[in-house]
């Protein structure tokens, strides 16, 4: 269903299987170019009709069609007057208010609930219903606030029986559903996926992520000649990035066998099925620790402190320069090479390399064999060895003894 999917939600920002606005579905008379975000009926009026049928729904949110596309319009631009004092009717002697007003508001079969801006929470029979309002109000408090799912659907179930007496029924799971569903909807529009001829189940791996658009990319941000640049400024087209791991985001071990992922591999998270097959095949190889550290990083790849956690960490390849996400994927024990080789050559896949550079605080022990592994990767990963050879590895400067700084200096600093 993603196809049909994404179709209705681009209908939803133009004018549908209209070419052009009509005339007012209400008073037939007037060009119709608004709509209301927050009414139920998805129907074109005119001003006049739009400020009369909101009277008493002053905060509802409008957009206006410009020929173009919507633009966000509100009441007070068309002309409504809020009359306060008189429950609602105008006001016999009214001032002209001096003030603009801000105001912030929670508003209290398939395809025919998505093309009313409702998110049905299941594909066959749906029974329950999230509006596109709430799911973008949860998506917005969660990234920003670090709201949880728990704690504001429960917020939203006390608003509506803050007491407990009336029964309302639990949808808790439904809304997990839906908004695991809505986010991926919304991660394919945005993609430009939909407006792919050869529709959304064409998406390849990494088409819908999120590249850097301040770093080097050819043929977009790079002048003329770039591939030329004499030695002093050719580091401004170096791709660097930088490797690390997060320990803190864990997953237990919860039992469930069936829980297939959406879009496996479309963003930033690498494919589950050739991670795991490699892990499989290569995550057994230990190699020995000469990096005289303190870093467990480095004397803890291997280990596994609790048998509880299905994942104990999150690798990943962040953008040297400007710290965007690259590729993701999760760890079984420590920052074993086989699975940061695997998670950075899936981020290398068709980037340009004039010149590279990796940063990472165990550089100066994960490089040694990374040649030697090469081979065991499909060739579409592959570096070659040229690459490898003009690469620069960047050591981080925290954990390291001085003795050890001194002897690798030469090899893993910038300023060497």
């Amino acid at each position: 269903y993603r196809q049909a999917y994404v179709n209705i939600f681009l209908a939803h920002d133009g004018l549908g299987d209209l070419s052009e606005p009509s005339l007012c579905s209400c008073c037939g008379a007037n060009k119709a170019n608004l709509k209301c975000k927050d009414c139920f009926s998805d129907k074109l009026h005119c001003v006049q009709c739009s400020v009369k049928h909101h009277h008493n729904l002053p905060l509802h949110h409008l957009l206006q069609w410009n020929g173009l596309y919507f633009a966000d319009v509100t009441l007070q631009q068309l002309g409504l007057e809020v009359h306060l004092g008189h429950l609602g009717q105008h006001c016999p002697h009214p001032e002209h208010p001096i003030n603009d007003f801000t105001i912030v508001n929670r508003a209290h079969q398939r395809y025919q609930l998505l093309q009313s801006s409702w998110f049905p929470a299941s594909l066959d029979r749906p029974r329950t219903a999230f509006t596109f309002d709430v799911l973008d109000t949860f998506q917005l408090l969660n990234l920003q606030g670090k709201l949880s799912a728990y704690d504001f659907y429960y917020s939203l179930n006390h608003k509506t029986d803050n007491t407990g007496v009336r029964g309302v029924q639990d949808r808790y799971h439904q809304f997990l559903t839906a908004i695991r569903i809505f986010r991926h909807i919304k991660m394919l529009k945005r993609a430009g996926r939909g407006n792919d001829p050869a529709g959304v189940d064409a998406t390849q791996p990494g088409d819908c992520a999120v590249e850097c658009p301040a770093c080097p990319h050819p043929e977009r941000n790079l002048p003329e000649g770039w591939e030329e640049a004499p030695e002093h400024i050719k580091w401004l087209y170096c791709l660097i990035i930088t490797i690390d791991a997060n320990f803190c985001l864990k997953l237990k071990e919860k039992g469930i066998k069936d829980d297939p992922a959406i879009g496996d591999g479309w963003a930033h998270w690498v494919s589950s099925k050739p991670y795991h097959a490699y892990i499989s095949k290569y995550g057994h190889q230990v190699e020995p620790n000469i990096c005289n550290s303190d870093l467990k990083a480095a004397d803890h790849t291997h280990s596994k402190f609790s048998k509880a956690y299905r994942s104990t960490g999150v690798g990943g390849c962040l953008c040297g320069r400007h710290t965007l996400v690259g590729k993701l994927r999760d760890l079984q024990k420590g920052e074993r090479y086989a699975n940061m080789d695997f998670i950075v050559l899936s981020t290398l896949i068709g980037t340009f390399m004039l010149a590279l550079t990796i940063s990472y605080d165990i550089c100066c022990q994960w490089s040694r064999n990374l040649a030697k592994c090469m081979p065991q990767f499909p060739p579409f990963m592959q570096i070659s060895k040229d690459r490898l050879r003009t690469a620069k590895f960047v050591l981080g400067g925290v954990g390291h003894c001085f003795a050890w700084h001194v002897r690798v200096s030469f090899g893993f600093y910038f300023n060497f």
